[in-house]
């Protein structure tokens, strides 16, 4: 099998903050802005991936398909799904008001409220309820957006599983902003989630890459790249 990429992803891609408190992390720790550009710089100078076909074959291929990829492959109707993947107080809110009005959303926060939950209190049933919600539209190939954290590799992999196995045609839209404006607006807002808490969530953060999905954007301030 062709490889992928032609080198290993720099461990700069992320830089997650290491202080023991969060004025201490954002002091301590260049703005998060800032370390993902320089890690966006050094995914797209060092991980170079094969051209595909098409997107969906770069995606299938990256999964383990038995493929080649200067073949296309078939992608059969699916939902098209736009999941949010960024820290709380990044902006998922803002993005789904201005960029989706109209379509559903499928939350954990929204669950958790539903059925009176605090942050990180059942966290499974709210899963389950979000999950089920998504596999009705996803049954009916209705658009909708997963708007989550979706931090880390393994956490997108289960959400990204799913929807490929009701074959949707999935967009992967990234937010950031730097951790001070993270820990003022987590301060500011009416949440359950403690600072500290909001700190740990630092160290799983993980940039997403080009072939998780269909298509990739990255939004952190900066021009928007297209992925």
């Amino acid at each position: 099998m062709l490889s992928l990429v032609t080198a290993t992803i720099s461990s700069a891609v992320t830089a997650p903050c290491t202080s023991a408190s969060a004025t201490a992390t954002c002091a301590a720790s260049r703005p998060a802005s800032t370390a993902f550009a320089e890690g966006r710089a050094t995914v797209e100078r060092i991980v170079t991936p094969r051209s595909a076909a098409s997107p969906h074959t770069r995606v299938m291929y990256a999964r383990g398909a038995p493929l080649h990829l200067d073949t296309p492959l078939f992608q059969p109707p699916g939902s098209p799904v736009t999941v949010l993947s960024g820290l709380p107080a990044s902006g998922k809110d803002t993005w789904v008001a201005r960029h989706a009005a109209g379509l559903d959303v499928v939350s954990f926060d929204d669950a958790k409220a539903e059925l009176g939950l605090k942050h990180g209190e059942n966290d499974g049933l709210a899963a389950h309820r979000a999950v089920d919600k998504a596999k009705a539209l996803l049954r009916r190939r209705e658009p909708f957006v997963w708007n989550a954290t979706h931090l880390s590799d393994q956490m997108r992999a289960k959400t990204l599983d799913l929807l490929f196995s009701y074959d949707a045609q999935v967009r992967l839209v990234y937010l950031e902003v730097p951790c001070d404006v993270l820990f003022r607006r987590n301060a500011a807002r009416d949440t359950t989630l403690r600072q500290k808490d909001l700190e740990r969530m630092l160290h799983r953060w993980e940039v997403p890459l080009p072939w998780e999905a269909h298509e990739l954007r990255y939004e952190t301030g900066a021009p928007t790249a297209k992925r």
